[in-house]
């Protein structure tokens, strides 16, 4: 089990869409033990701070334009 989820650690600095596609599957099989979770919780969090951010430049467009 460790060794799959090393592994994992090492396909996020390969090839990312591989490494998203193999945590997808292990969520979606409920094996939770495996999911690279550091990763994951990093690009969750990343995510919503560009849509967050992406939004705020939008608002931003929006006032200058009023």
């Amino acid at each position: 089990m460790e060794q799959k989820i090393q592994s994992l650690k090492e396909l996020y600095e390969k090839d990312f869409y591989l490494w998203v596609l193999e945590n997808l599957k292990l969520l979606k099989n409920r094996e939770y033990d495996l999911v690279d979770w550091e990763n994951l919780l990093e690009e969750i969090e990343d995510i919503g701070q560009r849509h967050y951010d992406a939004m705020v430049s939008c608002m931003a467009v929006i006032m200058e334009h009023r």
